[in-house]
């Protein structure tokens, strides 16, 4: 697998992986790129499918986080045009949405993982980890297994479990 790294050029920092995280719900974006640079990623946010597909082109990410109800570009319109890009067809993609009973199975064979939304935070980092070729974080120094989850209203926030 190709290296790919941060996107902050000229940097004095170790270079690292970089994740586009393509959420239009800006609480799930924010907390789920807290965390994952809290892990040693860089994070690059998109806020719908068009914007992601353009920052994906530009950005060229180690790994890229999906949701699938996305304005402008669907999901899984995004996930068909990036497989037909020449950098980013071998590109991780995981798939974390609310709507995964309506995903195809020809979509879903197109992306490398997927996970139905309340996410355990603490698989989420596993299988990016996973998917990058990452060590394996193991249970004596993983964290309080964290969940995104919404509420009756739609808001999005953290639930610690012990």
């Amino acid at each position: 697998m190709r290296a790919k790294h941060s996107w902050r050029e000229g940097s004095r920092e170790p270079e690292k992986p970089l994740i586009l995280i393509v959420e239009d719900d800006v609480w799930v974006r924010l907390v789920a790129g807290a965390l994952l640079e809290d892990e040693g990623f860089a994070i690059a946010p998109a806020a719908d499918g068009q914007a992601g597909l353009d920052m994906a082109e530009r950005l060229d990410p180690a790994l890229i986080l999906l949701d699938l109800g996305l304005p402008r570009v669907s999901g899984s319109e995004f996930l068909t045009r990036i497989r037909s890009l020449a950098g980013l067809q071998r590109t991780p993609v995981i798939i974390v949405s609310g709507q995964t009973e309506a995903l195809s199975d020809k979509v879903a064979m197109l992306a490398d993982g997927v996970m139905r939304k309340p996410v355990d935070m603490a698989e989420l980092i596993e299988k990016v980890r996973q998917a990058l070729g990452c060590e394996p974080v193991g249970p004596e120094v993983r964290p309080t297994s964290r969940f995104l989850a919404q509420d009756a209203v739609g808001r999005t926030s953290v639930t610690d479990l012990p």
